[in-house]
């Protein structure tokens, strides 16, 4: 059975949201760069997990105070993820699973594993971050669309640039950057097409030549996909 003592006290002793060594932990964490480092830290500060077996009631079958931990542990490591700027839809989507996935569980052997599955897949964002960043194939792709976002732009090209096949160099792009060149080249025009609507009063026909947009037609299809909205009630949301 649970000793609500206990419990409260490690509630006051080892504050999750106080405790220096916490974030000493997420320092060690989040420089991970492989499962071995992973589980070292874990090892190194194991102290954090130990409490947990005081956290379940036998005698009623309450998880109350282990999920209620547990899932501030999440909403904790959700905002410390975001100092390293993953990908924010990520991130919250990510908190969003791992919500659920404590809500649901049953018992305690599935609670003990969704701690290391919920920091590992926090620890995946921020490596994936910092293998977006550093990257020079995915560099090179979004200065090259950058450079041309006024023409027309196609894979062949990009590859040509590189030196990579085709296949090659979408592959890689997308497992870094988790987006198709293609979608990115999209997301870039619209960028830049919003930027055009809010701080002028060009045309529809001119900011679809500026942004590299085929055709009219094209245009407002592709940023009413992205956005939900026409360029021009875009542009008069920001109006009023």
């Amino acid at each position: 059975m649970v000793n609500n003592h206990i419990f409260y006290k490690w509630m006051c002793d080892i504050d999750l949201f106080d405790l220096e060594r916490t974030n000493d932990f997420y320092h060690s964490l989040f420089r991970c760069e492989n499962d071995i480092e992973f589980q070292s830290v874990l090892n190194d500060y194991k102290y954090l997990f130990e409490v947990y077996e005081t956290l379940y009631d036998d005698r009623k079958k309450d998880l109350s105070n282990f999920k209620w931990v547990l899932t501030t542990w999440v909403a904790f490591t959700y905002r410390e993820v975001q100092v390293h700027n993953v990908d924010a839809r990520k991130a919250l989507n990510t908190l969003i699973e791992y919500n659920v996935k404590v809500k649901e569980a049953s018992t305690t052997s599935e609670l003990h594993a969704l701690i290391k599955s919920m920091l590992k897949a926090f620890l995946k964002l921020v490596q994936l971050e910092r293998l977006r960043a550093s990257d020079p194939i995915t560099i090179h792709v979004k200065k090259y669309v950058r450079r041309n976002i006024s023409k027309k732009i196609n894979l062949t090209d990009i590859s040509d640039s590189l030196g990579y096949n085709k296949e090659y160099l979408s592959h890689h792009f997308k497992r870094v950057e988790g987006i198709s060149i293609v979608d990115y080249i999209h997301y870039k025009r619209v960028e830049l097409a919003k930027e055009i609507l809010i701080n002028s009063t060009a045309k529809m026909d001119d900011i679809t030549i500026y942004a590299g947009f085929s055709s009219n037609s094209n245009f407002f299809r592709t940023f009413k996909k992205l956005t939900g909205m026409t360029p021009k009630a875009y542009r008069k949301s920001y109006a009023s």
